[in-house]
């Protein structure tokens, strides 16, 4: 798991990287003015958990190899460091954010068009109430 806080132009916003066996989820939050270690700190133990257990997102399959190798404690502070200079997210990253958007796209869609559905149902047997009334001469 890893988080990331970059200044995108107006916000401060931290990415979430967070890889489970074969899964990679990305989730993005906002956290407006420049963000205090306290506050970063305070995220991380008290709303991320929650940003975790609650998403729906189902992420990206990675590939991942079997065989584990050991990296040189040097080598792996020196990609650290590395890591720690790049700025923005990985490409990965990126697909699987896009991926749980276009998701909550989708529902939001569904959910738009059910509700789209009821309301012209409800119209339609108003107007048929209504025409039975003046049938009935009332």
């Amino acid at each position: 798991m890893s988080l990331i806080v970059y200044f995108d132009g107006q916000y401060w916003v931290g990415i979430i990287e967070f890889q489970d066996e074969e899964r990679l989820q990305v989730y993005r939050h906002v956290f407006g003015s420049e963000p205090k270690d306290a506050e970063i700190w305070s995220f991380i133990h008290k709303l991320l958990p929650k940003v975790l257990s609650h998403s729906q997102q189902k992420g990206i399959k990675i590939e991942t190899s079997n065989t584990i190798k050991r990296i040189n404690p040097k080598r792996r502070q020196r990609q650290i460091a590395k890591e720690v200079k790049q700025k923005g997210t990985s490409t990965k990253s990126q697909l699987a954010m896009q991926a749980a958007l276009d998701e909550t796209k989708q529902r939001r869609r569904q959910s738009r068009s059910a509700q789209k559905r009821a309301r012209a149902q409800r119209t339609y047997e108003l107007r048929v109430a209504k025409a039975k009334e003046k049938r009935r001469g009332k």
